[in-house]
């Protein structure tokens, strides 16, 4: 069983030191995860757990608002809507799913498969743009929960790191280059990263500094938080950020930034299902990196060797509770869960104490987000992407598999050129000639030590 479907299953050191059976059949002592089904957790629930949580999902929250915002708005997308495909997938998740410390949202490389999905069809200026990513959050639902009864989810655990670390690398150049008009305040944004890079020298007149300002400030607040998970990096930078904007009086012409913001949850609705057959392929890719995502949190917290059917059924949900709010496609967050377990989480209520304080700031503080400045979210999107670079991995790749890393590369290749869509159908084909490559070098290897 792995941590992240293990957590307070532990036995409690102080019973044990007390001479107790730490198996007693207590509702204290009963796993909070796995016993009594998904909301096993509820039925034994430990109160001694519930300032650790509320601790814990307080901090994931901290971090998701701005996080979330800052995803989505990296593929063009109303920041809003990041908080939106925030609030219930993490309450379905906590229904229906099995691990305690697992953060459930948007992604900023899932979400850039997305537009670059939805922007063949529809410009991000028009309303259809944010439509159709529904659309690919529903269908990511149903193929999630296909994957599931199929169990097609073993196929997850194929891909090579070095392939997705290729993959990573790609994504993080584009998602960099993608996101420097927002840092620089340049109003000209481009649909093509590379045309936003090379227009740059003759917008030079137009950057704005305080935008630029800002951003270096959130580098190094998130460069804290990179070093100290319960620093709230991400936090500080929006509060800084709203500040300074409305201390010194600051007009779009000095800082651009989020705008207006609905308050509230916008009620459920049917999704649109135009040009479904148009987005399944997006929709496909989406659900690949999600499972990926799964089965690298596995690998990380514990040592399953496959992403467990059941939870992409479960995020399967989540896509489809995400669709009926006015949200994108969702899936595992390694950042948020990574602080939730730092932060101490120990069972599902972390993630509702999240969505709920989320939920909250939607209701009461969207007058004030309308002030954050655009290069704040440009500069947590940016982070972001800079942890996909993995120095380490590559280093020990080139050293003792180059020939895999080779591979890895030019799945990075053909992702910065051809796409995050392309690059995911890289991941696959690389993860094949790996997985053969290692089998026939273990053979021969074999063959050696029988002569």
């Amino acid at each position: 069983m792995s941590r992240l479907d293990a957590r307070s299953t532990q036995p409690d050191p102080a019973s044990t030191a007390a001479g107790t059976d730490p198996t007693a059949s207590t509702c204290e002592d009963e796993p909070v995860t796995t016993s009594g089904g998904p909301l096993g957790w509820v039925r034994f629930y430990r109160r001694g757990d519930f300032p650790s949580d509320l601790i814990a999902g307080a901090t994931v929250a901290a971090l998701m608002i701005p996080q979330s915002m800052a995803y989505v708005a990296a593929a063009g997308f109303p920041a809003v809507t990041g908080i939106y495909a925030s609030i219930v997938p993490l309450l379905i998740y906590a229904l229906v799913g099995r691990s305690p410390v697992l953060a459930v949202g948007p992604l900023i490389s899932m979400n850039l498969i997305v537009a670059s999905g939805v922007g063949r069809i529809a410009d991000p200026s028009s309303p259809d743009y944010v439509g159709l990513a529904v659309t690919v959050a529903v269908l990511s639902g149903v193929i999630h929960i296909a994957a599931w009864l199929t169990r097609l989810a073993r196929l997850a655990a194929k891909v090579t790191d070095i392939a997705l670390d290729g993959y990573l690398l790609g994504a993080a150049v584009v998602i960099i280059v993608s996101q420097l008009d927002n840092l620089l305040g340049l109003t000209d944004r481009h649909l093509d990263p590379w045309a936003t890079l090379a227009a740059i020298p003759d917008e030079w007149s137009d950057i704005l500094p305080v935008g630029v300002a800002f951003g270096a400030a959130t580098f190094v607040l998130m460069v804290l938080a990179k070093r100290h998970p319960r620093f709230p990096g991400a936090l500080l930078a929006v509060v800084t950020g709203i500040t300074g904007v409305a201390v010194l009086g600051l007009t779009a012409s000095e800082v651009a930034t989020v705008g207006p913001i609905p308050s509230g949850l916008p009620l459920p609705s049917l999704p649109s299902l135009d040009h479904v057959w148009a987005l399944l392929p997006t929709a496909l890719a989406c659900v690949l990196l999600s499972s990926v995502e799964i089965q690298a949190l596995e690998r990380r917290f514990g040592p399953d060797d496959e992403v467990p059917p059941s939870e992409l059924g479960a995020m399967g949900a989540a896509n489809l509770a995400s669709s009926a709010f006015g949200g994108g496609p969702v899936t595992a967050v390694p950042t948020r869960t990574a602080v939730a377990e730092a932060a101490g989480a120990k069972t599902k209520l972390t993630g509702v104490v999240a969505a709920v304080t989320a939920f909250a700031v939607l209701a009461v503080g969207t007058a004030v987000l309308a002030d954050l400045p655009l290069p704040v979210l440009a500069a947590i999107a940016i982070t972001a992407a800079i942890a996909f670079f993995r120095f380490r991995s590559w280093k020990r790749a080139l050293t003792e598999r180059p020939g895999q890393a080779v591979l890895g590369l030019a799945v990075a290749a053909i992702t910065i050129t051809l796409g995050f869509e392309v690059g995911i159908g890289a991941v696959v084909v690389a993860s094949v000639i790996g997985n053969l490559t290692a089998d026939r070098s273990d053979t021969a290897d074999g063959d050696k030590e029988d002569g």
